[in-house]
């Protein structure tokens, strides 16, 4: 097993994956001046894997925020923010990333790196709208159930970060490059970390359906007076105007479906079933992998899948842990504990 697991580890970390990759090696020259900047859980690694790739470039800067307990050996180069709560660190990085785009000049080309959890790590609220509301909406949505999709679009419309908010400190002339490590549960990667540097026209409609069906009406109706308001229309203005100045040129490294497929090749049993990415509810992916067990032939066999499926938190005081945590200590009550298959003491 442990082999196995090293095997996993090696193909997915993310210099393998950048070793598959693109990269914009044609895009760039010994002249470039690159700026890496990285937003995510991973982007310590991926900032430093994209520098080694580089390196015979001229590296001017790199920075990568980070949540507040990761430890490296580099700390020179650690923004730290928080996740997955919306702390005043989220907003302290976020203040400390616009910071360092505005300081890349006009002829700096910049690298971002993005991976999952940047929603939470790097945040600036909307004006017209204070950080500790920010902060209680992103907590609520946290443990209502809600799906990542459209806790992003709310976070997305909230932010004058994200939603391509982040290019609006960005003062260079020169092309933006994006690497994209994904996590999100659809083939929309553009929307990891809630698209920190991509603008996309927003629904109103689909933002107030969110807001109605998951938040308490006096939230809702301070979300809806905002989104009618100048300073809504003026921010959403002036992040349309800067995704038009530049051309991203952005490259998905890899995202669950890879990751499912590196590990299916992984393991040599006869029979490994991937269920795929999941985004259903998480009482629906469990019953689905009971399922999936019931029907196993005898033997070795592997059943796996990923994703994030929404959990719905219902206890004063949770345990640690994100949704994969949950949706795994769940599945053991299941099997072991309540024995809902039947197993008999050797099995």
């Amino acid at each position: 097993m442990q082999e196995l697991l090293h095997a996993i580890y090696q193909s997915l970390h993310i210099r393998a994956l950048l070793k598959k990759a693109d990269n914009f090696e044609r895009n760039f020259s010994l002249q470039t001046k690159l700026y890496v900047l990285g937003l995510g859980k991973v982007a310590y690694h991926h900032v430093q894997a994209i520098s080694e790739t580089y390196q015979q470039l001229q590296i001017v800067n790199r920075i990568a925020v980070v949540p507040k307990d990761f430890s490296c050996i580099s700390e020179e180069i650690l923004i730290r923010g928080a996740h997955p709560e919306l702390e005043n660190q989220s907003f302290q990085a976020g203040q400390q990333l616009m910071h360092a785009l505005k300081q890349i000049p006009s002829d700096g080309t910049l690298l971002f790196c993005l991976s999952g959890g940047g929603s939470a790590l790097a945040e600036i609220a909307a004006p017209g709208l204070e950080e500790d509301f920010l902060k209680a909406v992103n907590s609520h949505l946290l443990k209502s159930g809600i799906s990542i999709v459209e806790m992003n679009l709310l976070r997305m419309a909230l932010s004058a970060f994200k939603n391509g908010g982040a290019l609006c400190g960005f003062k260079g002339d020169a092309e933006v490059y994006l690497s994209i490590l994904s996590d999100v549960p659809t083939h929309d990667w553009h929307s990891v970390a809630s698209s920190p540097l991509i603008y996309r026209e927003l629904k109103l409609e689909q933002i107030k359906d969110v807001v109605e069906r998951w938040l308490p009406a006096d939230w809702s109706g301070k979300i809806k007076k905002f989104l009618a308001s100048s300073n809504y229309k003026k921010l959403q203005y002036e992040k349309k105007a800067v995704g038009q100045k530049f051309s991203i040129h952005s490259e998905l490294v890899g995202d669950g479906e890879f990751a499912l497929e590196s590990v299916a090749a992984s393991i040599s049993s006869r029979y490994v079933v991937n269920l795929g990415v999941l985004s259903c509810p998480l009482a629906e992916a469990i019953e689905l992998h009971l399922q999936c067990l019931k029907e196993m032939p005898p033997g070795p066999f592997a059943i796996i899948s990923g994703g994030e499926c929404p959990v719905t938190i219902t206890a004063k005081k949770p345990g640690k842990g994100g949704r994969n945590t949950h949706f795994a200590l769940a599945l053991v009550e299941k099997i072991f504990y309540k024995n809902i298959l039947g197993l008999s003491p050797q099995e």
